[in-house]
């Protein structure tokens, strides 16, 4: 698969521990340079490999391998293609055999397996959110190629109460967390999806990036994607995840 390389490249630091049932994480510095991956004739991946923020997990992971590649389970919303590319920042190469998850919301603002839990409502505290249900729309695991690849068919998302709109990421290198952060949308396609259906039929306010405390206070500005629309009108974005293999535990 060839995916197209003039879009956002997102970075991604990687952790010490893994953070499951509350143990510690460690986060690296994300503004800082790790190797400039030019000089290993990289063409593909001709870009400084900067460590972009982390970002909360928040409550909703379902620790699931829903291996799959089409996530919507046949909800509506304006089709959106995800590739994502998994690179070792330490020398630009892609890392193969990466778990990637995926998780957002539906236009309505609900997460599956937490679809008792209003999302016209402050979001329960991280530690006592539990699975209400068996759904799972909006989720999913793939496991990346020899390239680093994986690609996601999913929809643009809707919002819930206090945050903008958003999708989480989190990426498995050795079977240790690598990152977990959140990423983004520039505000003026979000007000066009979102004067559509079935997104005007959400009755609820809108957070915009600028209102959100996470977007503001973890650096979310650099986590905005770069959509492109296809010759069809559907939507796309392309992520270079730059992980840092050496610092994960094992």
């Amino acid at each position: 698969m060839i995916l197209k390389t003039s879009v956002l490249f997102l970075v991604f630091a990687a952790v010490i521990n893994c953070h499951r049932a509350g143990e510690s994480r460690k986060r690296l510095p994300y503004n800082s340079t790790v190797v400039n991956c030019v000089r290993f004739k990289r063409a593909s991946n001709q870009h400084e490999c900067v460590l972009t923020p982390e970002e909360m997990e928040g409550p909703y992971f379902v620790a699931e391998e829903l291996v799959r590649s089409d996530i919507t389970e046949g909800h509506p919303g304006m089709p959106l293609t995800l590739n994502i590319s998994i690179t070792d920042a330490s020398n630009c190469m892609p890392i193969g055999n990466a778990k990637v998850f995926v998780w957002h919301t539906d236009y309505l603002g609900y997460y599956s397996g937490f679809t008792e839990y209003d999302p016209n409502k402050p979001a329960p505290d991280v530690d006592k959110a539990n699975t209400t249900d068996d759904t799972r729309f909006m989720r999913g695991m793939q496991i990346t190629d020899h390239n680093g690849y994986v690609a996601f068919e999913t929809v643009f998302p809707g919002w819930y109460y206090g945050r903008t709109i958003h999708i989480h990421i989190e990426t498995y290198v050795g079977g240790n967390v690598a990152h977990v952060t959140q990423v983004y949308f520039d505000e003026k396609l979000t007000e066009t999806i979102v004067s559509q259906a079935p997104y005007n039929k959400r009755n609820f306010p809108r957070k915009k990036n600028s209102e959100d405390h996470i977007f503001v206070d973890e650096n979310g500005k650099d986590l905005v994607l770069d959509v492109m629309r296809t010759e069809t009108g559907l939507l796309q974005t392309t992520i270079n995840l730059g992980v840092d293999p050496s610092k994960i535990s094992n």
